[in-house]
This record gives structure tokens, C-alpha cells and sequence, in this order.
């Protein structure tokens, strides 16, 4: 990188955003998501390294659009009509993510609705690459797709909560005894071991699962 993270002084951080790999992705869903109006980009951009990129690679919410490259203020401009004037929330709903030192890789599938408990109107995965530098996380890279007919969300990416119960899900994931795992649970959420972290809202899942869901178009 040839911008350092110490350069970055405009936008100061909240210390719990900033802390940890999952303090910083729950951050970066939280600042976009909300009812319509301003959102507090000083928060969105203390989250990102200088020089960080946000990569759509299809079909957005707001527009039309294909392969972009665009920086933090590129995609605010992008995106804040849309958010000033939509209700538009969007949450992860199960996440695979490696680390290998100060280098974390997430791969975190979401769902984006109008209202918190309104019908679908996209899903998709972002792919996210993250830095700890300097006591401190940083996003360095967001690349996403939004679901399609012709590009379904693999099943490896969705949760697997069903009437077969915990047990088969974990075997099916991570495809080892279920007795090698090690499972945590935390409001309400539920997070598996082997090096692939995978948070999922089961109960919430469970419910859109038995209802039916289409892919968004």
C-alpha cells in the first residue's frame, strides 16, 4: 500500500468498530442500514484503509451497473440519493472467514430489505479483505454480487439451519465429526470452528427457509 493507515486522522474511529475482525464487518453493515435519510459517513469512512476499494461486480439495488472500481468517497457519492431517500437495511446472514496473520478474508453473505421485516429485494455475498495495523482493523477491500437466477448463491455461502437439526448442518459445512467442532453461541447467533468461521441467525433463517425463498432478480 503506498498510503500508510497512520495517514488517515479526518474520520477518528469508534474503538469498539475498529477492535476486532467481527467488530468492523457488523460496523460496516450498520453504518449503510437504517431508515431514509443521512447516513454518518464519518463512521463509514473511520473504517476503511487510505486507498481502500469498493468493487461492485453487477446488477446493484439502485441502478444498473457492472464491474467497478471506485474509492470510499466514489461510492458514497454513488450511493447517498438512493439512502436519503429509501428505508434500506442490509444484514449478514452467515459468514466464512481465514486469517492468516494481520490478513483476514470474509466471505459474508447478506440479505438487503426496505424495511427490517420487509420482502427481499436483493442477497448477495460481499467478498472482504481486512488489515490490522497500528491496534487496530481496517477494511481494505469490499468486492460484491447480488444473487441472480443465472448466479444462485452457492449452498456453501447459505445457512443450513433445517429440521435436520445442528448436527447435520455442522457435518455438512465442514464435512468432520461434529464431536471436533467447537461451537459458540452468542445472541442468538451461532459461530463454528476449523478456520471458517460461519455466523448465521438460525432461528430467523430457519423461518424464511420453511416459507420459501426466491432468488432475487
Amino acid at each position: 500500500m503506498s498510503d500508510t493507515p497512520a495517514a488517515q486522522t479526518e474520520n477518528k474511529p469508534r474503538p469498539e468498530d475498529v477492535n476486532s475482525p467481527d467488530a468492523i464487518i457488523k460496523a460496516m453493515y450498520e453504518t449503510i442500514s437504517g431508515p431514509a435519510g443521512p447516513r454518518n459517513w464519518y463512521r463509514e469512512r473511520s473504517l476503511f484503509a487510505p486507498g481502500a476499494r469498493l468493487i461492485p461486480i453487477g446488477k446493484r439495488v439502485h441502478r444498473d451497473g457492472g464491474f467497478e472500481v471506485m474509492s470510499v468517497e466514489e461510492w458514497i457519492e454513488d450511493a447517498q440519493d438512493y439512502l436519503a431517500e429509501n428505508d434500506f437495511y442490509e444484514t449478514e446472514i452467515m459468514r466464512q472467514m481465514s486469517r492468516f496473520g494481520n490478513i483476514v478474508h470474509a466471505f459474508s453473505t447478506y440479505e438487503a430489505r426496505n424495511s427490517l421485516d420487509g420482502e427481499l429485494i436483493a442477497r448477495g455475498i460481499n467478498s472482504i479483505q481486512l488489515l490490522q495495523n497500528e491496534d487496530r482493523w481496517w477494511v481494505v477491500t469490499i468486492m460484491w454480487d447480488n444473487e441472480s437466477r443465472e448466479n444462485p448463491i452457492p449452498e456453501e455461502f447459505l445457512p443450513y439451519l433445517c429440521d435436520s437439526g445442528l448436527s447435520q448442518l455442522l457435518r455438512g459445512i465442514h464435512r468432520k465429526p461434529v464431536s471436533r467442532l467447537q461451537v459458540v453461541v452468542e445472541d442468538g447467533l451461532f459461530r463454528t470452528g476449523f478456520g471458517a468461521p460461519v455466523v448465521a441467525p438460525g432461528d430467523q433463517w430457519r423461518q424464511r427457509h420453511q416459507d420459501g425463498l426466491g432468488a432475487s432478480t
